[in-house]
């Protein structure tokens, strides 16, 4: 058939019983269950996630990865590995009982709320697999335990549905997962399932992805690659290859089928066997689907099904089972007629190294009163009822990738999840996830693209476009807007945000056509100390960096029509000092050979050298953070000396967002020929995702030095246009306060040393080539937490060379920010 392969997968209405049916028959009984059985084939033939069982390669590849854990006696890796070597298992390779409890959270309760996958997958084994890779053993805090809650609501169909256990392996994979503490947890309320992340957490979410072949890919048929870390317990190799894994320390999560007997397990009773009494809830002619955690196994441990069961934990709390905990025997374990598990067993692996660190990611922010119908699919349209066929008519999710000359390099597709999948007649999809998306950006982590940038011989120019693909897939009217899409660089040799070129909002098209919008990213540009384009320096070198996304292999510099190879920190960092220049003006440009072979010409700059004319000498400078412990909520017009201040903070560190700075320097320079003033601050964002140093900029200039701030220039570093280091607007004010002029201003974050540039006409403050001239600066942080930018109330610093107070700016709605506070004098001297 033109549609490709009908698939009679089963009848939709034995679906919809099936599933739905079997997560119901936990309504009338002491616990609450919640999981949805998807077969890892059905799940693919959908989706496109490609599940590869556990072979003889990725066991070994999982041995060698994995971290020490402690046994009594100690296993070895060689030994371990032995397990999957041919023929029979050698005796002794694997210890007779494990149980890996030293990397659990606290035995957990899921109440009232049909998250069971969740639960299992994040609560426990995002949990122990984060802590073990990062050697914290008994996770206990809130900062430190994996959030089931944001797992559940984005992965179920927007009300408490239940949830598919591959839907949460996708999510940890793509997305991620946030801490206890960063995201509301419920398990009261089966009501309020449909809360989603703001921006913030999305972010938190992606320091905690899987690795980058556990991924949600694009639809290609068989051709379909990457490995999800699947093993099929029926399978007796695969069910060695689990019990060696849990010997090297791995966990895993399962599905099974929950007859009534096992809602009344306690510490006497609690191993789930074929041979024992199964009775259906009253009412219900389906089994209730659940998920559990398998932590360990004892070869010896006797059940009605012989010897052997691997030892699970819960997510009904301490007052089940054996305090949380139950066996399900090997026999059941392995049955292919699957009575009571599902078969398949799921292991999780957390990115390397740890603690992760994106390199780069999206910010997309999408308003839509029914974000389900943006992130739903369907299946095909010619379909026979009461069929599913594969692949999808639509597919599901929201796609982002890298499209060059017409040629897909990369691409992901997220937010993609079987349960979103709607069949004829497609209103269903006006009721899965039937909610608005928040009002704040969703942020998508793209760093898995690296690698195929890097060897992909399309890569062959300084900027590729990354893109954004997504649909209302539902004609019913109700219609949505892309309001922004930007790509954030935040590797270590390079720091940008770039907007795609584009008119935002743009309207979504319904009925599933495709809206498709880019951003030009760099992979190689200039960063750190790298002077600007008609930069004057006053030193007799020009020291040039560049830094890329990818592996470089080589590069030039071309100065002044010679050329320089120049130096290599590593694959990612080249760099060149050009010495003994004299005055005058000079160019340069930068030839880089890419990994792939391909060459990249970097734009041509100037660059004035002036060592004669003037001298500067910073005084003094100092950086103070100011102490928000005496401000109560909502109170505003505080004046001078009601503020009780701390001494500098170690390090930098903003008693407001808990961000960390380093800000060291002030350097200003005076370009007499071109009129131009530049003034350099050294501010080094510690934090993981800062991009940019600060949220606004405010210079003080004290022209003449006579003790009073003749001029304020105030720039909102903020805007799109200061971010990308184009030109931004520089509004300049009088000591009165009133304002002067509004000019452009180029604004320019440094990409390693964090530095932050500012060039500007000097005769906006009337500055003369004789004149000495005392700069004080501010940096106020702003962070999304604390939400947009408001009016700035009153602020006065200190005039003295060593700035140890500064007031705190007042903000309505009791939006504050820390204020860094760097003090310098520049004397200008004929030499």
């Amino acid at each position: 058939m033109k549609f490709g392969k009908l698939l009679a997968v089963f009848v939709l209405i034995t679906v919809l019983a099936g599933i739905f049916g079997s997560y119901a028959a936990a309504a009338d009984m002491p616990y609450k269950t919640g999981a949805i059985l998807i077969s890892p084939e059905e799940y693919s033939k959908l989706t496109g996630f490609k599940f590869v069982p556990v072979t003889e390669e990725v066991y070994n590849h999982l041995i060698k990865i994995a971290p020490s854990y402690p046994r009594n006696p100690p296993i070895s890796k060689d030994t371990l590995m032995a397990v999957a070597a041919p023929g029979p298992v050698p005796p002794g390779s694997l210890p007779s009982s494990v149980n890996n409890s030293l990397y659990l959270p606290p035995i957990g309760n899921q109440g009232n709320v049909g998250s069971c996958n969740a639960w299992a997958s994040t609560y426990y084994v995002w949990t122990y697999m984060i802590n073990w890779f990062r050697s914290n053993p008994h996770p206990s805090t809130g900062d430190v335990i994996m959030n089931p809650s944001f797992t559940y609501n984005l992965i179920n169909a927007g009300y408490n549905s239940g949830s598919i256990g591959q839907d949460a392996m996708a999510l940890i994979s793509t997305i991620g997962a946030v801490a206890w503490d960063d995201f509301p947890v419920n398990t009261n309320d089966p009501n309020n399932v449909d809360d989603w992340p703001v921006e913030w957490q999305w972010k938190k979410a992606m320091l905690n992805r899987g690795i980058a072949d556990m991924y949600n890919a694009i639809w290609k048929g068989s051709s379909t690659t990457g490995i999800i870390y699947i093993i099929d317990m029926t399978d007796s190799t695969q069910f060695q290859y689990l019990k060696g894994l849990l010997a090297a320390g791995y966990i895993a999560y399962t599905g099974i089928n929950v007859y009534k007997e096992f809602y009344y397990f306690d510490s006497t009773n609690n191993v789930y066997a074929l041979n024992q009494p199964h009775t259906l809830p009253e009412g219900h002619n389906t089994p209730g689907g659940h998920a559990i955690t398998i932590v360990g196994y004892d070869d010896n441990k006797k059940t009605p099904d012989g010897n052997g069961a691997l030892l699970f934990v819960n997510s009904w709390g301490t007052g089940w089972g054996d305090h949380g905990y139950g066996w399900l025997t090997y026999q059941a374990a392995q049955d292919s007629n699957h009575l009571l598990s599902h078969g398949y067993a799921y292991i999780l692996v957390p990115k390397e190294p740890q603690p992760y660190q994106p390199k780069i990611y999206a910010s997309l922010k999408i308003t839509h009163p029914k974000r389900g119908e943006v992130i739903g699919g369907l299946f095909k349209q010619d379909c026979p009822e009461g069929y599913v066929c594969f692949p999808p008519k639509v597919n599901g999710g929201i796609e982002l990738g890298v499209n060059i000359s017409g040629y897909t390099v990369w691409n992901s597709r997220f937010l993609d999840f079987w349960i979103g999948y709607q069949h004829y007649p497609y209103d269903g999809l006006a009721d899965y996830q039937a909610h608005p998306f928040p009002d704040s950006p969703i942020v998508f982590d793209l760093t898995d693209s690296l690698d195929t940038l890097t060897t992909s011989s399309a890569v062959n120019s300084q900027y590729v476009p990354f893109y954004i693909k997504l649909a209302d897939k539902y004609g019913d009217g109700v219609t949505g807007t892309l309001d922004s899409f930007e790509v954030i660089v935040n590797s270590t040799y390079m720091h940008r945000i770039i907007e795609a070129s584009t008119d935002f909002p743009v309207s979504i098209p319904e009925n599933g056509n495709w809206l498709t919008v880019s951003a030009n990213v760099p992979i190689v540009d200039y960063f750190g100390n790298t002077p600007l384009d008609k930069q004057e320096l006053n030193t007799n070198w020009a020291y040039i960096e560049v830094g890329s996304i990818v592996n470089m292999s080589s590069a030039v510099l071309h100065f002044n029509g010679q050329d320089y190879t120049m130096d290599m920190d590593n694959t990612y960092h080249f760099y060149y000092n050009v010495s003994g220049l004299d005055d005058g003006t000079y160019t340069y440009s930068v030839t880089v050979t890419l990994q792939n072979g391909n060459s990249i010409n970097l734009p041509q700059r100037t660059v004035y050298i002036s060592t004669s004319s003037l001298n500067q000498q910073v005084i003094a400078d100092s950086a103070q953070w100011a102490d928000d412990s005496t401000i109560a909520p909502g109170e505003t017009g505080y004046v001078d000396g009601t503020f009780v201040w701390k001494d500098v903070v170690d390090n930098g560190v903003s008693p407001f967002t808990g961000r960390t700075y380093d800000l060291t320097s002030l350097q200003l320079r005076y370009d007499s020929a071109n009129g131009l003033l530049y003034l350099k601050i050294g501010v080094t964002p510690m934090d993981n995702l800062g991009t940019t140093p600060a949220s606004l900029l405010k210079v003080y200039f004290d022209v003449d030095s006579d003790g009073s701030w003749d001029y304020t220039a105030v720039v909102d570093l903020a805007k799109a246009g200061a971010r990308d280091g184009v030109a931004s607007i520089l509004d300049l004010y009088n000591t009165d306060g009133a304002q002067i002029t509004t000019r452009d201003a180029v604004f320019v974050p440094s990409t390693t040393s964090s530095s932050v540039f500012l060039q500007m006409p000097a005769d906006l403050i009337s500055l003369s080539s004789d004149a000495s001239l005392k700069v004080k600066v501010e940096l106020y942080e702003h962070d999304e937490v604390y939400g947009p930018l408001d009016v700035l109330g009153t602020s006065t610093g200190s005039d003295s060379a060593d700035v140890d107070l500064q007031q705190v700016p007042v903000f309505s709605n009791i939006e504050y920010m820390a204020v860094l506070v760097l003090l310098g004098v520049l004397l200008f001297r004929r030499k």
